[in-house]
């Protein structure tokens, strides 16, 4: 299921792409994300001063390959191609099912690599008492992390990604706790 819009068409809960044959719409999940790892740890080499990083990389969630018209006569814009039928202009970038229709989710999503680094001093101040210094950086390497690519063939931008997620960036921080 899916809601929100994207490329002037209004996007609608769905419980299957045709009403009409359900059959039609066994594929991976929405969010099937075949790999992923996190590791994260942190390091107090002297009085205070410390380190942390997080390192997180997750393989894509797949989309749908769309036409962007109702062919199917079901009542919404969110029909899968057809060979023979919707390759005449540009191929079709999902694998087929028997039918030569555009499975479900057919479209690798684009992977994701962050790392987050942390550097701190914490001054302890009595038992209860600290005052810290922190200085945070996301997205450490500055790598540009795509959202997934247009799947509706009518876009100008199909089968290119053309959001990222935000690039590096650094907060300081003072803390005092009582």
């Amino acid at each position: 299921m899916f809601t929100g819009t994207g490329g002037g068409n209004s996007l609608i809960e769905r419980r299957v792409n045709n009403d009409r044959n359900p059959r039609e719409d066994y594929g991976v999940a929405n969010l099937d994300n075949r790999h992923a790892l996190t590791a994260g740890g942190n390091w107090e080499p002297w009085g205070g001063l410390g380190v942390g990083a997080t390192f997180t990389y997750y393989s894509g969630n797949p989309a749908s390959e769309i036409v962007g018209t109702d062919v199917n006569g079901d009542g919404d814009n969110f029909d899968r191609p057809v060979r023979g039928r919707d390759d005449a202009t540009r191929p079709i970038l999902s694998k087929l099912d028997a039918s030569g229709r555009a499975i479900r989710n057919g479209i690798e999503g684009s992977d994701k690599l962050q790392v987050n680094l942390r550097l701190q001093y914490v001054v302890r101040q009595g038992p209860a008492r600290t005052a810290g210094f922190f200085w945070e950086i996301y997205n450490l390497t500055d790598r540009v992390n795509f959202d997934n690519p247009v799947s509706n063939r009518r876009s100008r931008f199909f089968g290119q990604p053309v959001v990222a997620d935000e690039a590096r960036t650094m907060q300081l921080g003072i803390r005092y706790t009582f």
